[in-house]
């Protein structure tokens, strides 16, 4: 390939920018240091819409590890809570 053809070609994504196949609507974070910037980016957020508003759509209190693409996503939900939540169960009977 000329040099003139790959200069006019469009960039290729970068692998942390690639969508999440199992939640496409969330945001990828490629490490947990660039999820807790983030983290802390929405809560700064939040705190100023509470003093000037009262309420607040930003809601993010942790960050998770998807399977799906190996990045990290922020969540509203607490560890140990709702669907994704591992829960071990004992038969203690036997």
């Amino acid at each position: 390939m000329s040099y003139n053809a790959v200069k006019y070609q469009k960039p290729k994504a970068r692998k942390h920018n690639q969508k999440c196949t199992a939640t496409p609507d969330k945001i990828r974070y490629r490490d947990t240091k660039e999820a807790q910037q983030a983290l802390s980016m929405f809560r700064a957020r939040r705190k100023a819409d509470l003093a000037k508003k009262g309420y607040s759509r930003f809601q993010h209190d942790n960050y998770y590890l998807c399977d799906g693409c190996n990045g990290y996503h922020l969540t509203k939900q607490r560890p140990g809570e709702g669907p994704r939540a591992r829960t071990i169960d004992f038969d203690l009977a036997s």
